[in-house]
């Protein structure tokens, strides 16, 4: 599996269920949206729920489930959950500025993950495709 299709799904999980927040200042409701979207993100009852109602999450879903099985699904959204931590902050809470940033440039938002992070995607994408051989980007 290409390192960029696990990448692109990674980066749809954090934009798909990423709140409304928005602020120039980290304060203490943006730490209450950032777990809340966490705890979506890595609870499969409450993402299962939010899912139902919304195509695009639907989709996001649907990838995640195809690019490997449910094992799979659950860490790929773990490390959504990871990433969107650190982006987010580094948007001081700013959901739609963090939105904005992964539109914009997918190789540069890479870039800016933490070297665990990026160590994490290639990991994973390397441990799909041993399992169920190269999905297409």
């Amino acid at each position: 599996m290409k390192k960029t299709s696990l990448f692109t799904l990674v980066v749809s999980c954090v934009s798909v269920f990423l709140g409304a927040s928005a602020g120039a200042e980290w304060d203490n409701a943006s730490q209450t949206a950032m777990e809340k979207t966490v705890e979506l993100l890595t609870n499969p009852k409450m993402r299962e729920a939010a899912i139902r109602g919304n195509p695009a999450a639907q989709k996001v879903d649907q990838s995640a489930e195809f690019i490997g099985d449910s094992y799979d699904k659950e860490k790929i959204y773990k490390l959504a959950a990871e990433i969107f931590q650190t982006q987010i902050k580094k948007h001081k809470g700013d959901g739609k500025a963090l939105k904005d940033s992964l539109a914009r440039d997918p190789g540069s938002v890479f870039e800016s993950f933490t070297p665990e992070q990026q160590k994490a995607i290639r990991a994973l994408a390397s441990d799909i495709e041993k399992r169920k051989g190269p999905i297409a980007p």
